[in-house]
């Protein structure tokens, strides 16, 4: 204290500046605070946008369905007592007709994307065309005049469009591991060596074209006559 106020001059007005400093740190940084959570929590919920129904297109009769209507994908939600539209609220969203039954606002949820909107009062609807793409809400939607010029409380109204939310998240399948095909043994493509049948015949032994000498006959000589000694006379003539 005494250091304090050889400083200053004045006794505390040190520590009476210091105080102040930090008081006023701690302010910014609980509204920084604040700021900070408040940003964070509607970028969570995902805070629906408003925005004042579109110039309508005019439908003569009393339409239905989306195809009636002009508007592409399935009828999301609706409320008709002659027809069973799926009642709101659903996943798709929900609307609310205003306490007189002429003006209609319709919330889209988020995942969901409407094509168009359809008020039916009186003889005649209009068709609010889209897209709405949620988390969105069409305010102010109305029937056509009457013949009175009045806006006709509203009879039916439905919603047209596309999307889903899916009840609870799929359940994540991970990859599995491809194997690769066991390597298959080629068939080979050589022939097995086969003998092959011997084509030159057999060598036979050819017959002998030469015939086999005969053997000449033996000429048998005749003996000759044996002389004797002795002197055979010849015969006489007579």
């Amino acid at each position: 204290m005494e250091h304090l106020e050889e400083i200053s001059g004045k006794p505390g007005s040190k520590y009476a500046a210091l105080r102040a400093g930090a008081l006023a740190s701690v302010g910014a940084l609980a509204i920084g605070l604040v700021v900070s959570f408040g940003i964070t929590t509607a970028a969570a919920t995902g805070a629906a946008s408003f925005v004042p129904a579109p110039e309508p297109r005019f439908v003569e009769g009393n339409p239905t369905t989306c195809e009636e209507a002009g508007f592409t994908g399935t009828l999301l939600f609706g409320v008709n007592e002659e027809a069973s539209y799926p009642p709101p609220p659903t996943d798709a969203g929900t609307g609310e007709v205003s306490a007189d039954g002429t003006t209609l606002d319709v919330t889209i949820n988020d995942g969901f994307t409407a094509s168009g909107i359809l008020v039916k009062g009186g003889s005649d609807a209009n068709a609010y065309d889209g897209p709405f793409v949620g988390p969105v809400v069409v305010e102010d939607m109305q029937s056509p005049l009457n013949m009175g010029g009045n806006v006709p409380e509203i009879s039916h109204w439905f919603v047209c469009g596309t999307g889903a939310v899916p009840s609870s998240p799929p359940p994540s399948v991970s990859p599995s591991t491809s194997v690769s095909p066991s390597a298959s043994t080629s068939p080979s493509t050589s022939p097995s060596t086969s003998t092959s049948p011997s084509t030159s015949p057999s060598a036979s032994t050819s017959p002998s074209t030469s015939p086999s000498a005969s053997p000449c006959p033996s000429q048998s000589k005749s003996p000759k006559p044996h002389h004797s000694g002795k002197h055979t006379p010849r015969p006489q003539a007579p």
